[in-house]
């Protein structure tokens, strides 16, 4: 479940944070704050991360207008899905400060690949990190529209993004935070610059047709039919002999006929 009671304020040139967590609900490995600039969270958007210890903080976000949300890592030190809060603003923040500039990162998407309710995006990584992993039928990953997870990256060099529906198209983006390797960070890590693929469709998934089964079938019964008939056995393959078997088999055995 996600934060509640968020309230938000400019105070002493900072963008002060306050928040609830339910009881009812599992303690959360780690917490976010995102601030943007407008209300669909998708202009000069920043994500801090940092560990479970309180319902407050200052960010020190610089001089403007902010929206803001409080969002709970739900999971384990692996992987979980982030529960985002409701959007609190606008709220002003008057400081000289200027914004809280954005990280520069150096993960990339070197390429793509379609598979079955989902897509994998393959990083070249092979260490172990985190990652933030979003995906949304919307390209500006607008707030209302878009999923988050984190995962732990494995040492293959690629992430998947699953439970997608084909043959809807999606956007999917990545970031990671330098820093710490675990959960739960023990420190206030920014969200690195994201990187995004756009318009990517999964995989449909197989679904089982017995029509095989009923060629098959048919196949050896005229083989059956053909031997009966000529009172000769010829085969012209291998396959031809194991049909005329099976279907031997089942005439001699009326519990295996179909």
């Amino acid at each position: 479940m996600e934060p509640q009671d968020l309230s938000a304020r400019g105070d002493k040139g900072k963008l002060d944070l306050r928040w609830n967590l339910p009881s009812t609900i599992e303690k959360p490995i780690a917490m976010s704050i995102s601030i943007a600039t407008n209300s669909e969270m998708t202009e000069n958007v920043r994500t801090l991360v940092f560990p479970n210890v309180t319902t407050s903080l200052s960010v020190d976000s610089g001089k403007g207008i902010w929206f803001a949300r409080v969002g709970s890592w739900i999971g384990t030190e692996q992987h979980g899905i982030i529960h985002w809060s409701a959007i609190v603003g606008p709220i002003l923040v008057n400081t000289n400060k200027i914004q809280l500039p954005v990280l520069p990162t150096s993960l990339q998407i070197l390429h793509y690949q379609s598979i079955i309710d989902g897509i994998r995006l393959h990083t070249g990584r092979n260490h172990r990190h985190y990652i933030v992993l979003e995906w949304s039928k919307e390209p500006k990953f607008t707030a209302g529209s878009t999923h988050w997870r984190y995962m732990q990256h494995s040492e293959l060099g690629h992430v998947d993004c699953r439970n997608l529906v084909h043959p809807n198209k999606y956007s999917i983006r990545l970031s990671t935070f330098e820093g710490s390797e675990t959960l739960p960070t023990s420190a206030i890590r920014q969200l690195c610059k994201g990187v995004a693929v756009h318009g990517k469709v999964p995989l449909k998934p197989f679904k089982y047709d017995n029509k095989a089964s009923v060629t098959s079938d048919r196949a050896s019964e005229i083989i059956l039919k053909d031997v009966l008939e000529s009172n000769k056995v010829k085969f012209h393959s291998h396959g031809d002999y194991l049909r005329y078997k099976i279907a031997m088999e089942k005439t001699m055995d009326p519990k295996r006929s179909v």
